[in-house]
């Protein structure tokens, strides 16, 4: 009879387990001296507890240059180097590749222009050439509208041994000696002799330097934008994404700056957001052609 009564309890607990697990405990249980922890009392689910616990879905903020193309080069040049020590070498001890154009008739420049080597920059010779204004000084070298050729080579022979290291020359000032097609291509002959590049200023629309150096097949380039035209931290921004836009625009762009604070200060907020633009600083000589 004991057995009976005990078979039909094991039948009632499974069947009852299928049903409701936690019912057919609490009937295990009954005769069980070892209790389970009582659960938790099931909440009903509803929309308002639903709609309490849905989880928050972040999704990540577009990255801003996301959909920026492939990666663009970008030279910065900065003219004027050897006259203003302090502000000069400001860009000397940056620790991206520039390139600095140094006058010619400076101080100190084999002193700078080394410096300026072991720090990874490139050097060009900063020539200058005859303005518009002739109340401008040229300095003690420079490269007159009026010179016949034995002048120019002389000029020229006088700065190309003020200093060592440079692979390339642009025009300081120049808005009258750069539109005079003979004297033009008289120099650019003597930088191709010399394997050397060009890189046009553009002080001036109807300067004829760069297709000069075209005929003679010296590599070269020409500037697309200036940083400080205006000495002011606004302007040396503004120029900076002016220049971005350029070199989206033809994959490449070529700026000239000037040893002064704006251009400073505005240079080193830049170079921090180049590699999340996807630009690449390079030496003005990877943009010749």
């Amino acid at each position: 009879m004991i057995r009976l009564l005990i078979g039909l309890y094991i039948l009632l607990v499974t069947i009852t387990s299928i049903a409701s697990p936690s019912y057919a405990w609490d009937l295990f249980g009954f005769f069980s001296s070892d209790k389970k922890e009582q659960t938790k009392e099931e909440v009903p689910i509803t929309k308002e507890i639903i709609r309490f616990h849905k989880p928050v879905i972040r999704t990540r903020e577009p990255h801003p240059y996301k959909h920026l193309p492939n990666i663009v080069k970008i030279a910065i040049i900065i003219d004027d180097m050897g006259m203003d020590k302090k502000r000069g070498n400001e860009f000397i001890k940056m620790n991206i590749p520039l390139t600095l154009a140094f006058l010619p008739y400076a101080e100190g420049l084999k002193r700078d222009t080394k410096r300026a080597i072991d720090n990874g920059h490139e050097l060009m010779i900063h020539m200058p050439m005859e303005p518009l204004n002739s109340k401008v000084s040229l300095g003690g070298i420079g490269l007159k509208d009026n010179m016949d050729l034995l002048d120019i080579d002389v000029e020229l022979f006088q700065a190309f041994s003020s200093f060592n290291g440079y692979v390339g020359l642009n025009n300081h000032m120049g808005s009258k000696f750069t539109q005079n097609k003979d004297s033009m291509a008289a120099v650019m002959q003597r930088l191709k002799n010399k394997d050397l590049y060009f890189i046009d200023s553009v002080t001036i629309s109807t300067s004829v330097a760069l297709s000069e150096a075209k005929k003679v097949g010296l590599k070269s380039a020409s500037r697309d934008v200036f940083l400080d035209h205006e000495d002011t931290i606004e302007f040396a921004r503004k120029a900076l994404k002016r220049l971005e836009r350029t070199a989206r625009k033809n994959g490449h762009a070529i700026a000239i700056g000037h040893p002064k604070d704006s251009t400073i200060q505005a240079l080193k907020e830049w170079i921090v957001t180049l590699d999340e633009k996807n630009i690449k600083l390079v030496h003005a000589s990877e943009l010749v052609e």
